[in-house]
């Protein structure tokens, strides 16, 4: 095996939404945890996600394990896997979102 296809990386999005009413956000997590799932499926370097509330800061954080990808491709592979999951959980309606942060870090 390469040194690629031996690691692992684990990318954290957080992500505000401005014009999502506060109440909603823990039901547009749910919507978006299953269309992060449905969106992830179609890339087999992503293992394992998980999205989360963070009440205090209103967004919603989203993370995504990889391996075996080039760590150069993670971010664009990311980014298409999140806009992918946002627009099916809002029902293909335009949302507009923030990323706050992204961290990527070796697992």
């Amino acid at each position: 095996m390469s040194g690629n296809e031996e690691r692992r990386f684990e990318l954290t999005a957080s992500l505000a939404f401005p014009l999502l009413a506060p109440e909603r956000l823990h039901t547009f997590a749910t919507d978006l945890d299953r269309a992060v799932y449905e969106a992830a499926r179609e890339h087999p370097t992503i293992t394992a996600y998980f999205v989360s509330v963070d009440e205090n800061e209103g967004t919603i954080a989203v993370g995504l394990r990889f391996e075996g990808m080039d760590p150069r491709y993670i971010e664009g592979t990311a980014d298409d896997v999140i806009d992918e999951a946002v627009s099916a959980a809002s029902g293909g309606q335009p949302m507009r979102t923030v990323r706050e942060e992204s961290a990527l870090v070796p697992a």
